[in-house]
Formats: structure tokens, sequence, C-alpha cells
């Protein structure tokens, strides 16, 4: 009897060995977990940071790009109302002095009558100077 107190004297000693290896594996292994999800927490937040950061500075770089579209259609703007305006100025130096003359009283206000009374010339042919030119078939 002796002996068989001694084997389960034992066996309980190499249970509570056993019992206590694995939870110190155990322990191990949850710290080695809790490591490893605290550098995947710690990687997840500077990832976040650095796709927020991205994303701040598209944004900057969008409203940049918008800044210089509108430069770009003002200047686009200007240049277009410049040539216009020199296409008219080109075409009227190549009119006739009296169809100058009649362009420019007619810009000053003066209506038809008062055009041909002004230049010694018939109303039909003020209307006609000034329908060819309103046409811009004036060359």
């Amino acid at each position: 009897m002796p002996y068989i107190l001694l084997g389960i004297g034992i066996l309980f000693i190499g249970l509570a060995i056993m019992i206590t290896d694995k939870k110190a594996e155990n322990q191990a292994s949850d710290v080695v977990n809790n490591n490893q999800s605290e550098r995947y927490g710690s990687f997840m937040d500077e990832l976040n940071e650095s796709v927020q950061a991205a994303e701040e500075h598209i944004d900057a770089r969008i409203a940049e790009l918008g800044k210089l579209q509108e430069t770009i259609d003002n200047s686009l703007q200007y240049w277009q109302e410049a040539i216009k305006k020199a296409q008219i100025v080109d075409k009227e130096q190549r009119l006739p002095q009296k169809h100058k003359e009649v362009l420019t009283l007619k810009r000053n206000g003066l209506n038809i009558s008062e055009i041909a009374k002004r230049m010694n010339i018939g109303k039909g042919e003020v209307e006609l100077i000034l329908a060819l030119y309103e046409a811009g078939e004036v060359h």
C-alpha cells in the first residue's frame, strides 16, 4: 500500500507540473499574442495616420489645381476677348474712311437719320454700311 500511495503522490505531482507548465505556456502565448496585437494595432494606427496625411496632401493639391484652372480660364477669356477686339480693330482699319466715321457716330449714340445728315449721305447708305458691319461682312 505504501507503494500505491507513493505512486498516487507521484502522479499528482506530475499532474501539478503539467498543469503548471500548461498555464505558463498559455501565459507565454497570451503575452506573445498581446504583443502581436499591440504591434498590429500600432501598425494600423500608423497606417491610418499615413492615409489621412496623404488625403490632406491630395486635397491641398486639388485646391491648388482648382486655383490654377481658374487662372488659366481667366487668362484664356482675357486673350479671347483681346483677339476679338484686335480683329474688330483690324476690320475697322481696313474700312474706307467714310465707313469708319459712320460706325464711330453709331457707337456714339447717333441714329441713322442723324448720321446721314451729319455726313451728308443717304439713310440707305448708312443702313447698308451698318448692316454690312454688323453682319461681319465688311472686308
